[in-house]
């Protein structure tokens, strides 16, 4: 198990100094994040880099050790809470249970009873998260898990990344998918191809897309009832079908099913849907080619024409190779554009192309190739919001130019230039997004700074972000934590009311945030090293 974080706050630095260095923190196995002198700066520490548990004095300014356990029982109630102090009294230990404080400890401290207690607080830390782990709980977020699970394996299954026939098997009885020992296998790709959302009926909260495909995967489903056993999974194209086929079945009959469903689909639901049908295989493990099939046969739509079954075999009769065999090169393509450098989206593109036009295949295959590898490049570029111009005129203009294009090296430059232009929009939003935050953070925090509440959960519910996200892109942009800056934006407005105003010390401790104008004074005198009501008297 990794390091458990501890917190020590203790107003005599003295104190906190032997303690940090006597106590054997790593062979304990806890990693020391802090030592700081009240319970004001623990919270302010606590909030950016939350600990298992905290150390404490009941003694100190500002925010004492008890308050400090109330506010974390209810801010932070899973933090662990160890106080020592030299108060042997009945009142500070009932108050202290009544905070969930787990040891109460006398001083002076004794460096072996200390160890001794973190000993027993690490295991009891530990035992929690092993009852937590127990057997029924595994079973119920199994079950409650299968659905991912079930379709995990089958995106597996078409991919050919199961090698045992035998696990196959085995796993389609234990997760009750009807396809174990099927004389035949077909898969069939459905995807939308005429996208026209009525939002006049629109159900609010449910996206009107999938709406259409649920629609479309209960209709199918019906038409395949007693037919075909099958099974239903997403895909990046749409929902593929895995067919049970009886022996000696060919495909042309799911075909011409396919196509009374497309039609049935356009005539009776107004959704315009085209079937790529792969071919029919004998052997549970030869899924993945018929899978590749249909999504080769669905590249044909713009050819062969849209909202019908295009069966594999029409297309490309005696097909030896296939040519979205560089599904991994697009899947590492798309993910060096958003997230890697030039140099590997120029390598991902000399790649595809090479193998690409490396295949015994007629040049025309090529091409359909390149096209369904721009469209993909389409649509990956509208997911990151970048926007590459009106859709069909574009698509348009990108298929005249690939006829156009006669050689490897000329497709190569093409093809580069189109991901290179992608990656900079990409990198351009993700930098003009967190500018945005950043300047939406300190306007509120500009707004807000004289509440004393101000907190980096009020900020995040602001901007819809995680406090572990915006604590990291502040620190980041712009130099320092939100802590300091708010810190110094604060005494900075003081410094303005002390210059201008005739204000009294507490007064301008609340105008600037500070609910104790001690604690102001205290911030105050640590920055500039004076008191406030000395600093124009210098």
């Amino acid at each position: 198990m990794n390091f458990l974080k501890i917190l020590l706050v203790d107003d005599e630095e003295q104190v906190r100094k032997i303690i940090a260095k006597k106590i054997m923190w790593e062979k304990l196995g806890y990693e020391l994040i802090g030592n700081v002198g009240n319970g004001r700066e623990a919270l302010e520490l606590i909030e950016v880099n939350e600990p298992d548990v905290v150390l404490t004095d009941i003694r100190m300014p500002f925010m004492d050790g008890l308050e400090l356990a109330s506010r974390l029982k209810e801010e932070y109630p899973d933090i662990k809470v160890i106080i020592f102090s030299g108060f042997d009294e009945f009142e500070y230990a009932k108050q202290a249970l009544k905070y969930n404080v787990i040891e109460y400890i006398l001083k002076p401290v004794n460096i072996e009873e200390m160890t001794e207690i973190l000993r027993k607080v690490r295991q009891s830390i530990v035992d929690d998260i092993l009852k937590k782990r127990n057997i029924e709980k595994l079973r119920e977020a199994y079950m409650k898990g299968l659905p991912v699970i079930k379709e995990r394996f089958l995106t597996d299954l078409i991919h050919g990344k199961l090698k045992s026939r035998a696990e196959i098997q085995q796993k389609m009885s234990l997760y009750q998918i009807p396809l174990a020992f099927q004389e035949g296998y077909l898969v069939t790709t459905l995807m939308l191809t005429d996208k026209k959302i009525d939002r006049t009926n629109a159900i609010e909260g449910i996206d009107q897309e999938e709406m259409q495909y649920f629609s479309v995967k209960q209709y199918l489903e019906e038409m395949l009832q007693n037919q075909y056993d099958n099974i239903f999974l997403r895909t990046t194209s749409g929902w593929s079908v895995i067919l049970g086929i009886r022996k000696g079945e060919r495909g042309r009959k799911v075909v011409m099913l396919l196509n009374n469903f497309c039609r049935s689909c356009k005539k009776l639901l107004d959704i315009e849907i085209t079937a790529g049908v792969g071919s029919v295989v004998s052997d549970i493990m030869e899924i993945e080619s018929s899978y590749q099939e249909s999504k080769e046969a669905l590249g044909y739509y713009r050819i062969m024409g849209k909202g019908k079954a295009i069966y594999i075999q029409d297309v490309e009769p005696g097909q030896n190779e296939s040519l979205l065999s560089e599904e991994k090169l697009e899947d590492q393509l798309m993910v060096s554009i958003k997230f890697g450098s030039e140099e590997k989206v120029c390598q991902c593109i000399d790649e595809i192309v090479d193998q690409a036009e490396g295949k015994k295949i007629h040049d025309n295959q090529v091409m359909i190739y390149y096209i369904s590898l721009v469209i993909n490049l389409m649509k990956f570029a509208e997911k990151c919001d970048v926007h590459t111009g009106d859709g069909e005129d574009i698509s348009r203009d990108y298929i005249e130019q690939i006829f156009q294009i006669k050689s490897a090296d000329r497709m190569k430059e093409w093809m580069k230039e189109i991901c290179l232009n992608i990656q900079k929009e990409i990198g351009r939003e993700r930098e003009d997004a967190t500018l945005k935050l950043i300047n939406q953070a300190k306007a509120f925090i500009e707004m807000h700074y004289q509440e004393p509440s101000l907190s980096v959960e009020m900020i995040c519910q602001e901007l819809h972000i995680s406090p572990a996200y915006f604590s990291t892109i502040f620190k980041k942009e712009v130099g320092e934590s939100y802590v300091s800056y708010l810190t110094d934006l604060r005494l900075k407005k003081a410094l303005e009311l002390l210059k201008d105003t005739t204000d009294k010390t507490y007064v301008i401790a609340e105008k600037v945030g500070y609910s104790e104008p001690n604690y102001f004074s205290y911030v105050f005198k640590k920055k500039f090293g004076v008191a406030p009501s000395k600093y124009y008297k210098r």
